[in-house]
């Protein structure tokens, strides 16, 4: 075994719900201990900064874990198996009612190593066309344009504090600003 790797060797599934799956291992630890780990199992999801002349395209949702609004680039959960590049297509369309003439793979980010394996893959977006927003039936958002310098300052101000949404525009900072 590795000196860093920990071997599972005993699993509980805790829950098995729409989103998630939770289950509880128990693993062998480098030095030969037990320890358990907990770990949410995610599809994964994708998000897109789309940069119109000096803007960026965002929205503003209620998240229900901050009881706050939070204001995110676009994005989406992946359905099971699906290519995380139709993900950000449909989600574009559905939350800010663009379609993309191209995208642009900029990374992913694991959005919380520690207890999930959620993977989030970022893009770029500068060339696209409007089309008529469509978002899912449970999904309220507010579309809003940030001008670029002011979305960095934002990030800085604490105004701006999703994951996702800064790890995406770090990717892309030098080539638009």
């Amino acid at each position: 075994m590795n000196e860093l790797t920990e071997k599972q060797f005993n699993r509980q599934v805790i829950y098995n719900g729409k989103i998630i799956k939770v289950v509880k291992d128990e693993v062998v630890l480098p030095n030969n201990e037990h320890a358990f780990r907990e770990v949410a199992y995610h599809n994964g999801g994708a998000c897109a900064a789309v940069v119109d002349g000096d803007g960026i395209y965002f929205v503003k949702q209620f998240r229900y874990p901050f009881n706050d609004i939070v204001i995110e680039l676009p994005a989406g959960k992946l359905e099971k198996g699906e290519n995380p590049d139709l993900t950000i297509i449909r989600e574009l369309a559905e939350e800010i009612g663009v379609v993309p003439k191209k995208i642009e793979k900029v990374g992913i980010m694991y959005s919380s190593p520690g207890f999930t394996n959620e993977i989030i893959h970022l893009y770029f977006v500068n060339e696209f066309e409007f089309t008529k927003t469509n978002p899912d039936e449970d999904e309220f958002l507010e579309i809003i344009k940030i001008n670029k310098v002011k979305a960095y300052e934002m990030i800085k101000e604490g105004k701006i504090v999703d994951g996702k949404t800064i790890c995406c525009l770090l990717q892309i900072k030098e080539r638009i600003l």
